[in-house]
């Protein structure tokens, strides 16, 4: 059986000391994770979309839930204000526009314009959702595009990077050798 591990001031010092390095390092990592995850969420235009499964208008589409949900979208020229989308558990999906969100899109696939009828993001999970009225005839699903919101993991970054060189500030100077103590590396006198 070993020995039980002893801890001594020095050993604790030490390892604080290390702790403030590292986090020093880690800050810039961090600010580095938040400007991209800024830049690829909140920059340039709206990426393109591409329209996994259609079916007629009526008919059961599969809206697996996935993190950020499904869009439902529409075609022909789509009047919102008479379009019906429920999901296979009865729920009724809010149909219309909704703020952040493209309204219309054309699909990488070039099948034409789409128009937005809704997104099962928020709503009861459910593996099928039904659409029709309005002049529907077609109904498409795609990876719910956002609404400018997944840009949080880059703020959230730049606080935690902010956190992390207050605390290896802290913890460096808490750490220092006293002011009078010989320079690492300097010879011993005597």
């Amino acid at each position: 059986m070993s020995a039980p591990a002893t801890f001594s001031a020095s050993g604790v010092h030490r390892t604080a000391r290390l702790l403030g390095t590292g986090a020093l390092i880690a800050a810039p990592v961090f600010v580095l994770i938040g400007v991209l995850s800024l830049v690829r969420t909140t920059w340039g235009p709206t990426p393109p979309v591409e329209i996994l499964q259609t079916v007629a208008a009526g008919a059961a589409i599969e809206v697996r839930h996935t993190i950020h949900g499904r869009a439902l979208w529409g075609q022909p020229g789509v009047d919102l204000s008479e379009v019906t989308c429920t999901t296979g558990g009865g729920d009724v999906l809010p149909v219309g526009p909704v703020e952040g969100r493209p309204t219309q899109v054309e699909a990488v696939d070039g099948s034409g314009p789409w128009v937005w009828l809704t997104t099962t993001q928020g709503q009861p999970a459910s593996s099928s959702a039904t659409c029709v009225g309005g002049g529907l005839t077609t109904v498409g699903t795609s990876v719910d595009p956002g609404d400018g919101t997944r840009g949080e993991l880059g703020w959230r970054a730049f606080v935690f990077a902010a956190f992390l060189l207050g605390l290896g500030l802290v913890l460096r100077r808490v750490t220092a050798p006293p002011a009078g103590s010989r320079a690492a590396g300097a010879p011993v006198e005597g």
